[in-house]
């Protein structure tokens, strides 16, 4: 919205979800379209002065307290988003519960049933949603996960670093053996090249690098496998007292597993990271020889 919003949705919403008077929403996974934004069903009918909404988007983070939501879908053939109030007449909002991690995330069903939008409610343009209000949201979402998976392994290191110089055990402090060790290594080296990758990204997207979008999926796509990688072993280190679904270890290993779908998944990102670095590759390989 600060970027592409109208001054009069601008005025009307910004002040208020910055500072958290209100809450918003990103409305752009369906049922049956994950990652794959193109499959969306979600239509916008145009009705002289308004538009009307029908659709359904699941998992949709924040969706059950939001105040306001920003809907993705198609008019006609063209990409659109709308801001949708929670009250708009036609929505049902239904709770997503039972989740594996995440579990304050507030996750919805959204069902829109012929809900009326005023046509002032579009941000940006036909055509514009998914070529660049989605990418540019997306991106916070993958640098915000990619610290999340920074802050994960921060608790894993602190809580497994104090337990492992306090406990003992066949004689000796867990971290004297030499599996504990190896565990707590690799650990810290993992929090530290993540911590460097997450202020690359950050860096790169500050100054409009070309390569920010790159470098925010290398930061997500790191960072939440090595928060998975790490936090399954912190709950081997703490034994029992890890597996207690309260004890902070074992949120993190749940909350971890979330970290590698959500924003795009792990798999997804392996196919467009595994082609860009093919292609620089092959691109450097290129250039030497043309220069030998």
């Amino acid at each position: 919205m600060l970027k592409w919003g109208t001054e009069e949705q601008k005025k009307h919403w910004l002040t208020d979800i910055s500072t958290g008077r209100k809450i918003a929403a990103l409305a752009l996974t369906e049922p049956g379209a994950g990652s794959d934004l193109q499959m969306m069903k979600t239509s916008y009918t145009e009705q002289g002065e308004y538009f009307l909404l029908n659709g359904k988007k699941q998992w949709i983070t924040f969706g059950a307290v939001a105040d306001v939501l920003l809907v993705f879908g198609k008019l006609g053939d063209k990409p659109v988003a709308f801001l949708v109030e929670k009250d708009t007449p036609g929505l049902t909002i239904t709770p997503i519960l039972g989740m594996l991690g995440f579990k304050a995330s507030h996750l919805a069903i959204l069902e829109f049933d012929n809900c009326v939008i005023p046509k002032e409610n579009m941000i940006g343009k036909p055509g514009f949603a998914l070529s660049y209000l989605a990418p540019y949201a997306l991106e916070f979402g993958r640098i915000s996960i990619a610290f999340a998976s920074l802050g994960l392994l921060r608790g894993c290191l602190e809580i497994c670093g104090s337990h492992v110089m306090e406990r003992k055990a066949f004689h000796a402090r867990l971290i004297d053996h030499g599996m504990i060790s190896h565990f707590m290594a690799d650990m810290g080296v993992d929090y530290e090249a993540t911590a460097h990758l997450c202020i690359s990204a950050c860096r790169a997207k500050d100054e409009h690098s070309p390569e920010a979008t790159e470098k925010i999926m290398i930061a997500k796509y790191f960072a939440s496998r090595a928060g998975a990688r790490h936090s399954a072993n912190a709950v081997q280190i703490m034994g029992a007292m890890g597996c207690n679904e309260h004890f902070s270890v074992s949120r993190f290993y749940r909350d971890s597993k979330t970290m590698e779908i959500v924003e795009g998944s792990n798999q997804i990102h392996q196919i467009i990271l595994g082609s860009s670095f093919a292609k620089k590759a092959r691109r450097t390989l290129a250039s030497v020889r043309t220069e030998g």
